[in-house]
Order: structure tokens, then sequence, then C-alpha cells
């Protein structure tokens, strides 16, 4: 999608305000063995009522049930049906304005992708993503990051991000709340002359609820070139690979997603002095407008 493009240090993927929020996604899916209890939906953070896209293309998959929705608070509680509107629903630190709400209790199968498939080519295909492939991102950025909110304690969440090698070998890494342990996973050829990516199993744990805190939503930031250069200290390859693109990036339930984007730099608000004179505003900055509910 970008391989052929020059591309600018900042790259945005999803913006839940943007007019066509799902423009650059590839897949959607939600689980068909709990389709009623799966579901992925804009929704307005503070409301918890669901939105309609600004443009005609459609941003519900799933028929939910108002009695296993759950809100975007930190603790799951029952929401409102998509037709109500009392302000007395908004929970401390929610958005005003519209986020992209995926939940189900089978994490695997409901999720939102973007580029190639990271997790059909561990689990589904069994086959590695091939850097030629029409579909994939090929962002040379290595920093990814996401503005999300987790469900509530105990409902799972990851998220599989397919990256690329200079030697064109993928490997995906994922960040999940059921893993205790980093684990890596090597590339396991098969009869058909095939092979699964590698996999990079990383723990992720989200802040526990507090009534201190400001807000429930959180930056969720991978350092990919990084990540690749520990895999040494895994049992993986050394001396490690160097990364060259991201290939896609899959956003599993459970969780309410704002914004995804890319960055050079480390910083996913940072901005440099050359960047700000063409007119380049942080990403970050552009939450600041936002009504945070208290």
């Amino acid at each position: 999608m970008f391989k052929h493009t020059l591309q600018p240090p900042v790259i945005s993927l999803f913006s839940s305000s943007s007019s066509h929020p799902l423009l650059l996604s590839s897949a959607a899916s939600t689980s068909r063995s709990f389709p009623e209890d799966s579901w992925i939906s804009l929704v307005d953070d503070s409301t918890d009522t669901f939105l309609r896209s600004p443009s005609s293309s459609p941003t519900t998959i799933g028929i939910p049930s108002p009695s296993t929705m759950k809100g975007g608070s930190t603790s799951p509680t029952a929401i409102p049906t998509p037709t109500a509107s009392s302000s007395s629903s908004s929970s401390k630190g929610s958005i005003s304005g519209p986020a992209l709400h995926l939940q189900s209790p089978d994490i695997k199968s409901t999720f939102i992708r973007f580029g190639d498939a990271p997790s059909a080519s561990v689990h589904e295909r069994g086959v590695s993503q091939s850097s030629s492939s029409s579909s994939a991102l090929g962002i040379e950025a290595g920093y990814v990051h996401l503005f999300l909110k987790p469900l509530g304690h105990g409902m799972g969440f990851y998220v599989d991000v397919l990256v690329m090698d200079e030697r064109g070998n993928s490997y995906v890494i994922r960040a999940s709340t059921f893993q205790t342990q980093p684990h890596y996973t090597p590339q396991i050829p098969t009869q058909s002359n095939t092979s699964h990516s590698s996999l990079l199993h990383l723990p992720l744990a989200f802040p526990p609820p507090s009534t201190h805190a400001l807000t429930p939503w959180v930056l969720l930031s991978l350092p990919l070139p990084d990540l690749l250069l520990s895999l040494p200290d895994l049992g993986g390859p050394s001396p490690p690979p160097r990364y060259k693109s991201l290939q896609s990036i899959e956003v599993h339930a459970n969780c309410r997603l704002k914004r995804i984007w890319c960055t050079e730099e480390r910083g996913g608000g940072v901005v440099h002095e050359a960047m700000a004179l063409r007119g380049m505003m942080t990403e970050l900055c552009l939450f600041e407008a936002e009504t945070m509910q208290e």
C-alpha cells in the first residue's frame, strides 16, 4: 500500500473521528460462535451510544445484545441501548467523540485488520506473507502507536503486528493480556514447503482500575526495530534481524480504539522543528481539543 510511495515521518492508519474511519482497513471479523456477544461498531465514548460514520461505509459489524454490551469504564457494566443519549452514563475520563468498540468473548476471531493478515500467517494459512503482497502496508516507520481503552478487568485483548526484515523474512509480534512471559517461537517448515511466521509473544498489562486515574485511555507503543533486536535474548536468530517494514496490524477484542499511527521516531507525539515548519502536527495534539469527561 505504501511501499512505492514517498513516506512522511508520521502515517495515520486509523482515526475514529475521520470521515472514513475504516478506509484503510483490509478486513474485519466477529465471532460466529458467539454472534450475540461479538460486535464491532463506532460508539460515542462518553454516552455509550452507537454512531454512524459521516460516510456511507458501514461501521457496525455484528448485532450486539443489549444485555451483554460492555461500556468503556474501568469495570464491565451494561451500557444503554443504541437509542439512549443520557449523559449520566458517562464515565470518568471518557472522550466526547467516536471510538471503535470491539467486544467478544472470542477474542481470536473478533478483530479489525490493516494490511496483510498476521494471525492468518500463523494459525490459518500457515504461510509466511510475501513481501510482494498487494495488501501489505509496506510502512518503513518502525514505531507503532495505538490510543485505546480496555473494556474492563478480566476481558482479554491482543494485537498482532506483522513485520518484515531486510532479508524478506516475516515475524509476527504479538502483545496480549493473557501472556505472562516473553516467548519466541521460530519459523516452522512444513511438508508442503511452506512455513509459519516466527512469533514473538509479549505480555501486556494495562493499569489496574483506579478512582484516582484521570482516564482509562492508554497509549500503547511498539518499538518494532528494538523488538527484533531482542530476539537473540529469547533464543532467536543471531545476529538479530534488522527491521525493514510494517506489513500489517490486527487489533482484537476487547477494547475501544481511537487512533493507530506510525512514526519514524520513538516518541509518538514528537514533532521535529523541520516537520513543524512543514505544517506537521503531532498526533497526540489532535486529542487536546477533545473534552475529557470528569
